[in-house]
């Protein structure tokens, strides 16, 4: 299986300093062929963190994906717990 986690912030946008005066707005693409097996998109929004999930339908189903993403957030929900303040 192939897997490509992939994390960004939110804030981090493209520059474009050869261009003065352009304005840029991130959009986000629907892709109807995933490149990978599996493939995490991790968006970091300061308090908030998104998950968008791109999967082969000939490997995984939705319930399988769902069930993926619960044992995800148990992970993540027990990770915060152990660090409430939001330290190392």
């Amino acid at each position: 299986m192939n897997l490509m986690p992939t994390c960004r912030r939110a804030s981090s946008g493209v520059r474009y300093g050869f261009l003065p005066g352009l304005s840029v707005e991130a959009l986000l693409a629907q892709s109807q062929v995933s490149k990978f097996d599996l493939t995490l998109f991790l968006t970091d929004e300061g308090d908030d963190i998104f998950l968008e999930i791109e999967y082969s339908t000939d490997l995984f189903d939705e319930a399988r994906i769902e069930l993926m993403v619960g044992h995800l957030r148990t992970l993540l929900e027990a990770q915060v717990e152990r660090t409430p303040d939001g330290g190392d």
